[in-house]
């Protein structure tokens, strides 16, 4: 059997979508945008003008077609067909405020307004006369146009109109003479049962329509609650749906337990199930209740009710477990009760190094200028240009570039202390202590696990570490970029990253040279710290900005 073509031109199936550039015609760089996405997509044909009278005849007799042309010109160019519309859908505003009749009237006998589409009477004869005149138009215009394969004749069918016109041409079509002999009436639609014109009438008010449907909604629940009514307890009272409480109880059960599943997933899986089961059945009980289905009403009543029992004994011992991990974690060293202790500790170490004389040095040196002296320019917080270099470093005659694998300085004999055994979670990260093979202390390594599971430290990535001279004091051991060391001045790190700081503290103690690199913030840096003996103290280095989630 041979098959017969549409489209050849077209290889394969019609593929595209509605198209309105008439909206932007202004906007040349659109419609070129616009290909490449067609392209792009693979689109082979475009509906084109469903809404575009007004760009067409932007005022009576006025037409402006060049533009269509264009458009199709473009897209043929581009391998994209094009479904021509007729704009009959969406009228122009001239049209409707010269010729209103143009317009639809609803079933109250109310003449619609301009402004929406699908708002046109189609028996109106200047409707009719104007649409031949602009679809004549774009065929005299593109009729023959290459790139033109299909019509779309109209933008979905449908829609009422009860204007004069209207209800005459039904009328006309089937009038009570020539009832069919058989199927639905169509005549009764405009007519009366004694063949009588509906318009030969009186016509009702909007508000007599209104009163009459709600009194036939009124005797419609009367019956239905008389229908519920029927059916009787053992004490001869009328049987009650109490459906609406469980549905209630089952939703927040619901609620309650996702929410809890987020913080403790699986800990309400049940909980959940159960109020879904129970939800079910006491839809169906309420169904049946108001259906006059007594038996399935008893039915799903005690179904809904055992289930409901069911998920509450399943929350009520969810909510004791979760009360006893909750006590149990705040008794913990690392609870609320742990943490508190930890705070108040703290809070005496640092109420015993505050003497008179170094609270009154404090006092002042707060009271100064937080800007830095000298050749220093605070920043502000912004960041400064990046270092080539600033993240690697050599330390006791090995070298390094973080971040890098833990695996690295244990190779070079740095050791960490973990004496609580802890692991990393993934996405986390953890600061230890790390030593030398003497035992020599060089400050605090940040180890980050980037992987999926948890892990022990030394499995880790390093992002960021402290630099110290060593305790006891080591050699001048570190060599960071430019040659800088434990024996550089601030004077020195200004040559090498910039005398515009990012950060700078000035405390009784201890002067703070900050640096952040690219946009990461303090994650990206480089900081040196010297004591109040002028000497270099500690350095933080720190990039771990692409380390962390």
């Amino acid at each position: 059997m041979s098959k017969k073509i549409l489209f050849p031109q077209i290889k394969g199936l019609l593929h595209g979508s509605d198209y309105n550039p008439d909206q932007w015609l202004d906007r040349p760089d659109i419609l070129e945008k616009d290909i490449e996405l067609m392209k792009k997509a693979k689109m082979t044909s475009m509906s084109v003008g469903i809404f575009a009278w007004a760009a067409y005849e932007p005022s009576e007799g006025e037409f402006h077609m060049d533009w269509l042309k264009n458009i199709m010109d473009k897209l043929y160019e581009n391998g994209i067909y094009t479904i021509l519309a007729t704009p009959s859908g969406a009228r122009p505003a001239w049209l409707d405020e010269k010729y209103p009749e143009c317009m639809r009237v609803n079933a109250d006998d109310h003449r619609a307004h301009h402004g929406f589409r699908h708002n046109h009477c189609m028996s109106s004869p200047k409707f009719r006369e104007k649409t031949g005149i602009i679809i004549n138009k774009i065929i005299d215009t593109v009729g023959d146009h290459p790139g033109l394969v299909m019509w779309h004749i109209s933008n979905e069918f449908g829609g009422e109109c009860f204007c004069p016109l209207c209800k005459k041409k039904f009328q006309d079509y089937a009038p009570p003479e020539q009832k069919p002999s058989g199927g639905y009436n169509l005549n009764v639609v405009y007519y009366s049962r004694d063949g009588q014109r509906l318009d030969d009438q009186p016509k009702k008010s909007w508000s007599q329509r209104e009163y009459e449907r709600a009194e036939r909604e009124k005797i419609h629940c009367r019956a239905k609650r008389e229908q519920r009514e029927s059916e009787v307890d053992a004490q001869g009272n009328p049987v009650k749906d109490n459906s609406g409480v469980k549905k209630a109880i089952a939703i927040v059960v619901i609620v309650l337990g996702v929410i809890t599943s987020i913080a403790l997933p699986g800990s309400a899986t049940w909980a959940v199930i159960f109020a879904i089961v129970t939800l079910i059945s006491a839809r169906k009980q309420k169904q049946s209740y108001d259906a006059g289905d007594w038996e399935r009403f008893r039915t799903s009543a005690k179904k809904a009710t055992r289930w409901l029992w069911v998920t509450l004994g399943l929350c009520c011992v969810g909510v004791v477990a979760i009360f006893g991990i909750v006590g149990i974690y705040l008794k913990s060293d690392n609870g609320t009760v742990g943490l508190i202790r930890e705070a108040i500790q703290t809070i005496r170490d640092d109420d015993s190094s505050h003497t008179p004389e170094n609270s009154h040095q404090d006092a002042v040196a707060d009271s100064k200028s937080k800007a830095p002296d000298g050749k220093f320019k605070n920043l502000h917080g912004e960041n400064v240009s990046y270092v080539h270099g600033f993240h690697t470093f050599a330390l006791s005659g090995n070298e390094f570039s973080i971040p890098c694998k833990f695996s690295e300085f244990e190779k070079a004999g740095f050791t960490i202390r973990n004496d609580e055994d802890k692991k990393i979670k993934p996405g986390e990260s953890d600061g230890y202590a790390y030593y030398e093979e003497d035992g020599t202390y060089r400050g605090t390594i940040f180890i980050f696990n980037t992987s999926d599971k948890d892990i022990v430290p030394e499995k880790g990535i390093v992002g960021g570490l402290t630099l110290n001279p060593g305790s006891p004091v080591k050699k001048n051991d570190l060599k960071l970029a430019g040659d800088l060391g434990f024996e550089s001045q601030p004077d020195d790190f200004g040559q090498v990253l910039g005398y515009q700081l990012t950060n700078y503290v000035s405390m009784s103690n201890y002067t703070s040279y900050e640096w952040y690199f690219e946009d990461q913030g303090y994650y990206t840096s480089l900081q040196a710290q010297y004591g109040e003996d002028g000497k270099l103290s500690t350095v933080w280095l720190m990039n771990n900005a692409d380390l962390r989630n």
